[in-house]
């Protein structure tokens, strides 16, 4: 969040009442439940809603189908349930916080060196 500039404002425009939950319901790997929530009724939502903009719009170029189906399903929000632990969002909210707070997270240091964290075949530095 620090070195990022613009992802840092978009995070600092999240308003204080807002949850934000990782979607993963079509997501094949194991940890999905963990790093975010599956909702597959509002999947199926978007995923209809989708399809019928691609029929009544078939008018319209790829790129512009593609943004107005990527606009119209994610203003569907309220439908189902979500169930997962979420901690992609909860680590997104904690440092959001700090951001506010100009605080650095509460994070063990010496535990996350002694797990030899590897991000595409290189080790992490803390």
């Amino acid at each position: 969040c620090m070195g990022n500039e613009d992802f840092r404002k978009k995070l600092l425009s999240v308003p204080d009442d807002v949850i934000l939950v990782e979607e993963t319901t079509t997501d094949n790997g194991g940890s999905a439940k963990i790093w975010g929530c599956e909702n597959k009724e509002l999947v199926a939502v978007r995923k209809e809603l989708a399809e019928k903009q691609t029929e009544e719009n078939a008018h319209l170029k790829k790129k512009e189908l593609k943004h107005l189906i990527n606009v119209e399903t994610n203003a569907i929000r309220n439908v189902g349930l979500f169930t997962g632990c979420n901690n992609i969002g909860k680590i997104l909210m904690l440092c959001r916080e700090c951001l506010k707070m100009g605080t650095a997270p509460d994070i063990d240091l010496p535990l996350l060196r002694s797990k030899n964290i590897h991000l595409i075949g290189h080790p992490l530095q803390f």
